[in-house]
């Protein structure tokens, strides 16, 4: 963990897409991390986030909007909607382009809600070291859609062993047919029984359960920061 001050400001990626940038004020990271961001995107919880990782792990973090150009998300429906309009190519380009704009030599990812199923396939690519998926809904793991490749089809290239994935016992998004598969496919996954959806990354969220997140975002973080880790 550094001293250093961290900066947190705002930036815009190649392709258009907003972005929070966090990172120590001195000198070049050798390491980043890409932050994905539940549906309701780039906000303080996630400023907070951000400046906590780019701390503990002395790294270059950018945290992604999750609907770039994309309007009228009034309201939890509309954002639902909104999800039908993202493509992998999309998300992925953006995850890539993030990457690049690290400069770092190690790049890891991790992401909330939504942003734990980007995580899964963020994995597949060769620029990413580790990935660490919180809750990520599982509903397109066997089946994709228009646009999005199913998940499974993405762990095939063996890249399960690079991902921890956080799970809630109550969660209905992540089925356990789904986690058990996930387990199959050499995926590190850590149970949390009691929790519901959404327990760690927002303490004004209803499920958020205080011991159990400070529990799994240190695991989070030594799964990214101690390579022997397992």
């Amino acid at each position: 963990m550094t001293s250093t001050e961290i900066t947190v400001e705002q930036s815009v990626l190649s392709s258009g897409t907003n972005v929070l940038v966090a990172k120590p004020s001195a000198g070049k990271r050798h390491r980043g991390v890409i932050v994905l961001t539940d549906i309701f995107g780039l906000r303080t919880v996630f400023e907070q986030m951000c400046a906590r990782i780019a701390g503990q792990l002395d790294a270059v973090v950018y945290a992604l909007d999750p609907f770039p150009g994309i309007t009228g998300l009034g309201s939890v429906p509309d954002r639902l909607r909104a999800v039908e309009q993202l493509t992998d190519s999309g998300v992925l380009g953006d995850i890539a382009l993030a990457c690049d704009a690290t400069e770092a030599d190690r790049v890891d990812v991790v992401g909330f809600c939504l942003g734990g199923t980007w995580a899964y396939k963020a994995s597949a690519s060769d620029r990413v070291a580790r990935a660490v998926s919180f809750y990520g809904p599982l509903a397109e793991y066997f089946t994709g859609t228009e646009g999005r490749a199913s998940i499974q089809s993405f762990l095939a290239n063996g890249t399960g062993p690079k991902i921890l994935s956080v799970v809630a016992g109550q969660d209905s998004l992540t089925p356990d047919e789904a986690v058990r598969d996930v387990e199959d496919h050499g995926v590190t996954v850590v149970r949390f029984p009691d929790a519901n959806h959404a327990f760690v990354h927002d303490p004004s969220h209803s499920n958020h359960r205080v011991a159990d997140s400070e529990k799994a975002m240190t695991l989070a973080l030594r799964w990214l920061g101690e390579p022997q880790f397992k």
